[in-house]
């Protein structure tokens, strides 16, 4: 067997990643390098089997929680358990450190008044720095920067909403 070196431009093999689908697209990002194939985290997490291929787990199924929790609660669990992974991926290896001061982001959201229907919406107001020592739930879900944070609250809200 030949070691030839095969040559293929970036441009090349961003656009044979983006038009690829399942197991070649898996292939692809393993053999090039998923972080060479995207310029930065927010276009690789786009959901959460994005954010477990991103951590290299296996997604939980639908009925993960179904032996120990009734429906109502399964949901909301399954969906803050997502979140955390989608974080996590987003932080891309940044945690939150309580002990000393940092800022730390989260999405806020909050009910408007739809101007058509006339019913609330639960919608994404703004991201806002939060005091590190905070112990309002969700402080697990913080981001390490504003971007990101507004990303995830405007990418994920259905996510939000339900927990």
């Amino acid at each position: 067997m030949s070691n030839t070196v095969i040559e293929v431009s970036k441009e090349n093999a961003l656009e044979a990643f983006e038009n690829s689908e399942g197991e070649t697209k898996e292939l692809l990002g393993n053999l090039l390098g998923k972080k060479n194939l995207a310029l930065n985290i927010m276009e690789r997490v786009k959901t959460y089997h994005n954010a477990c291929s991103e951590l290299n787990i296996s997604p939980l199924g639908s009925d993960a929680f179904s032996h120990i929790l009734n429906a109502k609660d399964r949901a909301k669990v399954a969906a803050y358990h997502e979140l955390t992974v989608i974080v996590r991926a987003l932080n891309e290896g940044w945690e939150p450190n309580f002990k000393k001061p940092e800022e730390i982001f989260m999405p806020m959201f909050g009910y408007r008044k739809s101007p058509v229907a006339g019913k609330l919406q639960f919608v994404f107001l703004q991201s806002d720095p939060l005091c590190n020592f905070s112990t309002s739930n969700g402080a697990q879900l913080s981001l390490k920067n504003k971007i990101l944070s507004d990303y995830a609250g405007r990418q994920f809200i259905e996510l939000y909403g339900s927990i």
